[in-house]
């Protein structure tokens, strides 16, 4: 998988789990909640993760050229 398509499907992850947050908050479901929470946040910090990565890949490429 490259690199942006495994960034594309970390975004759906997290558009999927923001959804799923408002559900469990809507129906009150605190502790269902606080997971969904920490599991968006893991894929957040992949996301920056990757991106950081990314960044750090162009600049050694730019600077080899």
């Amino acid at each position: 998988m490259s690199t942006q398509a495994h960034l594309d499907s970390l975004y759906e992850r997290h558009a999927k789990l923001e959804e799923e947050l408002n559900h469990a908050y809507f129906h009150h479901q605190d502790e269902r909640a606080q997971t969904i929470k920490k599991q968006k946040l893991r894929v957040k910090d992949e996301i920056n993760r990757m991106l950081h990565v990314s960044a750090q890949q162009s600049l050694q490429r730019r600077q080899a050229a």
